[in-house]
């Protein structure tokens, strides 16, 4: 018997049909099984209406997406979760989860978990809605994800600038939790090339949970020439300001190229930098000018390593005295010095000078009476009251300070007293004398002018001054010793000393009884029959006695 041939000559070998089928014949059991199921859908739907027997995971553990949060789906939680079987019907609209704490509270933003719920174990509620039934499970929150780094773009920067991440730019970071960021350099020379070098920045960002991502950057260095070269400027006060020598004296290494400039590129001194393939070196010549004060001439050079191009330049460097001394005073009190004169010679005192840049300072005192050269002297002839006076100070360099002086000069000289060495007064009728202090005086005088005379008792140490003293008749017994003070217009005295001698001239006064007739018989030397006379003396009368006068 023939067999039959296949294409291309191979014999062709039935197939049996318990292993093989016809495509048509598999479309119709696929059909006949989706039918059957339909049919159980059916069944379910009209006799059992929503059936769900729930069962939901313990210990579930979440990750963080790169928006720092998550979502609980009943999928993550539920066992078999879309199973009609299990649970009908089924689908998202038919399940709601819920979130809580551990105090079975629900969390803020249920069914989402954030950042601030990382390490923290979750209760998850799985409800579903058409049956009522609902499990429980538990959700851990993780922080799976590196942080966001992405690096600064790589740029180019002068040979003698900083690469210090304080100057460039930093790269962003992002990341659900803390983290840490760290880098790493390697630099690469280039030698003469442009750029010289380069620079390899690694960035490393790591989470509190040592999730890492690292990004690098390039940083360039541009390669100059001995014309990308700026020279520091003059200290000179017109294109920068000069250096005061009260500076100097405090700090002087303020000279040093660290304080007055080094050359520099791009606005950097060259110093700072290590990518440069330029040469510097300096000298200084010192010129030295009034008092403290001088200019140094310094002279920078540089060279290019690569061309071997030289440049020089000059820096003028002024130490300047723009500052003038200190100069400390205060106000003068001064006393008349004459006898006859209401004038007096103030010595004026020394002021306190200082100056840091001058080892000379010349002081005058100007005043209204002619002017005394030099720290302090003396004028003559100087009237009492108030004047204003200036003392001044120059340092070497011609900076001068003023300073307003008050002078007073006032009479504290004494008066001349001159008194009468002795003198004698005369009671009066009434057994008193009064004595005026000016009768004492012989010639008193002052340089200014006098006011007034008192006196005073010696042997009453006790009394007080007064303009007069009054003498009675216990003074006449022996000379009484006063003192004369006299007071000139300032309230300055002086004192001498007078004996005074007391008298009493007058002589007693009698009036005798009137004249009477007696008879031969009386006693005429009985004064109770005669009568007494009437006497007056202001020192008392002594005695009174009487005689017969015949005629």
């Amino acid at each position: 018997m023939n067999k039959p041939i296949l294409a291309e000559g191979h014999p062709s070998v039935p197939t049996p049909r318990s292993k093989f089928y016809s495509s048509h014949e598999v479309l119709w059991k696929t059909l006949f099984l989706i039918f059957i199921q339909l049919l159980l859908l059916l069944w379910l739907a009209g006799t059992c209406k929503a059936q769900c027997a729930l069962f939901c995971n313990d210990n579930i553990r979440i990750s963080l997406d790169g928006s720092c949060m998550a979502e609980v789906t009943y999928r993550m939680v539920l066992e078999d979760p879309d199973n009609p079987l299990v649970c009908y019907p089924t689908g998202p609209s038919n399940f709601k989860v819920v979130l809580m704490d551990r105090f079975n509270r629900v969390i803020p933003g249920s069914p989402y978990v954030t950042s601030a719920h990382i390490g923290q174990t979750i209760t998850a509620k799985v409800m579903h809605l058409p049956s009522g039934n609902n499990c429980w499970g538990t959700v851990t929150v993780f922080d799976n994800m590196p942080p966001l780094l992405v690096c600064p773009p790589d740029t180019i920067i002068g040979c003698a600038s900083s690469a210090d991440t304080s100057v460039i730019r930093q790269p962003f970071v992002s990341d659900c939790s803390g983290y840490r960021l760290t880098y790493s350099d390697w630099l690469v020379d280039l030698g003469c090339q442009n750029p010289t070098a380069k620079l390899i920045r690694t960035w490393r960002a790591t989470d509190s949970y040592g999730n890492t991502r690292t990004c690098e950057q390039t940083i360039f260095y541009k390669q100059p020439t001995v014309d990308d070269v700026q020279f520091p400027p003059n200290r000179d006060d017109i294109h920068a300001p000069a250096i005061s020598c009260d500076s100097i004296a405090l700090f002087p290494n303020l000279t040093e190229p660290a304080f007055t400039g080094f050359p520099s590129i791009d606005g950097t001194p060259i110093y700072i930098g290590s990518q440069c393939s330029i040469g510097l070196t300096y000298s200084d010549q010192r010129l030295d000018a009034c008092g403290s004060t001088f200019k140094i001439l310094r002279t920078w050079t540089i060279v290019d390593w690569c061309t071997s191009q030289v440049k020089r330049q000059i820096q003028l460097i002024k130490i300047s005295d723009n500052q003038p001394p200190v100069l400390t005073c205060g106000n003068i009190q001064a006393s008349t010095t004459s006898s006859t004169d209401c004038v007096g010679t103030v010595v004026f005192p020394p002021a306190t000078v200082f100056d840091n840049c001058s080892n000379t300072i010349f002081v005058k005192i100007f005043t209204p009476f002619g002017v005394v050269t030099g720290n302090g002297g003396s004028l003559t002839g100087i009237p009492t009251g108030t004047h204003n006076i200036t003392y001044e100070a120059t340092d070497e360099c011609g900076n001068s300070t003023r300073v307003p002086v008050v002078l007073t000069v006032t009479d504290h000289t004494e008066p001349i007293a001159i008194c009468r060495q002795r003198t004698t007064i005369t009671l009066g009728n009434n057994g008193t004398a009064t004595l005026p202090a000016y009768l004492l005086d012989e010639g008193s005088y002052d340089n200014c002018c006098l006011d007034f005379f008192q006196i005073k008792r010696m042997d009453e140490p006790d009394s007080s001054f007064a303009a007069q003293l009054v003498f009675n008749c216990q003074d006449t017994r022996q000379p009484v010793n006063v003192i004369m003070r006299v007071w000139d217009c300032n309230g300055n005295y002086n004192e001498c000393m007078v004996q005074v001698r007391v008298d009493e001239k007058l002589p007693p006064t009698i009036q005798c009884p009137p004249d009477i007739t007696l008879d031969c018989f009386a006693d005429v030397n009985d004064l109770n029959i005669t009568g007494s006379p009437l006497t007056y003396d202001g020192c008392g009368v002594d005695t009174i006695f009487f005689g017969e006068k015949s005629f």
